[in-house]
């Protein structure tokens, strides 16, 4: 069985169309489960999702549906938590109400668990609205061993979305989202998801329709309150820091490096809006300095190297467009090397 889990808030205008794609799924109805969350949405979404269900009730279609129903806003993260308590499935999807699947999705990425069965992720094309291009762009199937190319640039998926995971192997390393946190909280999941499966498989084939919803909940929540904004980003941190060993050091270490410069951009043209100022900025950089001197601990150079752009000095980089919009193909410079030196280390799985 699969467990999809959609968390529903002011979604009104979306939520049929993704409900509706579900419905619409080519692989055999009895095995998909389909659990909404209703995270005390105050728009109308509840009474489409129910309108929804009985239609297919009425119709004796073989999707199973659970309703879970807050109590008042507990946001996106308790919303996907309480789904992944309620699953029953072997393996869970997780999707954004605003967004929707292709009549196939289901089908092409069980199909792939089939051909691949020590897969524990495998991960579709996902169309984006707004930046009317692919996620990948990639024209075969990847099957992965070495989980460190699931932080590698050409591949990182920092989203959750469109990813169909077994459910066992988040039980089994008590992998949850982080509910005190409302900005990159996919970003943890992933970087706890990536280092604790065995193969993952990357597809060329589109799955996933995904619009980026003004009025969404992190959206809103990023800058309307900043210093809560640059605090979640620097809990976050705080525990790729502590979680900064062991399996897929190099692509935690490229994570990690991604996030501590988005949070000093953050910071950088937000900082009239962040009444905490020095507090937080002192313990960004805190953070930062220790990943660094993990960095040399381990006898990393290169990823020390990387990781120094995102230090005081050389921040002028990150202001220059140049830098801010090739950022991916800047940080695979430091990818190839890292990786030979993967190999001195040992982690190369």
């Amino acid at each position: 069985m699969i467990s999809i889990i959609i968390p529903v808030f002011n979604v009104e205008q979306y939520i049929e169309q993704c409900l509706e794609s579900i419905v619409s799924q080519t692989i055999d109805h009895s095995i998909i489960e389909c659990i909404i969350v209703n995270d005390c949405t105050p728009d109308n979404s509840m009474d489409l999702v129910n309108q929804q269900v009985k239609k297919c009730q009425t119709k004796n279609d073989k999707i199973t549906y659970k309703v879970i129903n807050h109590n008042y806003n507990m946001g996106v993260s308790t919303s996907r938590n309480d789904g992944l308590e309620a699953a029953k499935g072997e393996f869970v999807f997780f999707v954004d109400a605003d967004d929707y699947l292709y009549p196939d999705c289901l089908k092409t990425l069980y199909n792939a668990h089939l051909k691949y069965k020590n897969s524990d992720l495998i991960i579709g094309n996902a169309y984006n609205e707004s930046l009317d291009s692919l996620t990948f762009k990639i024209k075969e199937c990847k099957v992965l061993k070495n989980m460190n190319y699931l932080y590698e640039g050409n591949i990182a998926n920092y989203t959750i979305w469109n990813k169909l995971i077994r459910r066992n192997i988040l039980q089994k390393n008590v992998i949850k989202f982080k509910s005190d946190v409302s900005i990159s909280e996919d970003d943890l999941f992933n970087f706890q998801l990536h280092s604790a499966i065995n193969e993952a498989v990357i597809l060329p084939q589109k799955t996933y329709f995904y619009r980026k919803n003004e009025m969404g909940q992190t959206i809103k929540y990023k800058y309307a309150n900043a210093s809560n904004t640059l605090n979640g980003y620097i809990t976050i941190l705080s525990i790729y820091e502590k979680e900064l060993k062991g399996k897929c050091y190099l692509g935690k270490s490229f994570f990690s490096f991604n996030l501590s410069s988005r949070a000093i951009d953050f910071l950088n043209n937000n900082k009239n809006n962040i009444s905490d100022v020095k507090s937080l900025e002192r313990q960004l950089r805190m953070i930062i300095r220790g990943i660094l001197k993990k960095h040399i601990i381990n006898i990393r150079p290169i990823l020390f190297l990387m990781t120094i752009l995102a230090t005081k000095p050389f921040e002028w980089v990150m202001r220059m467009s140049f830098y801010r919009r090739y950022f991916n193909k800047i940080s695979m410079l430091f990818w190839k090397p890292a990786m030979m030196m993967d190999i001195f280390h040992g982690n190369m799985l």
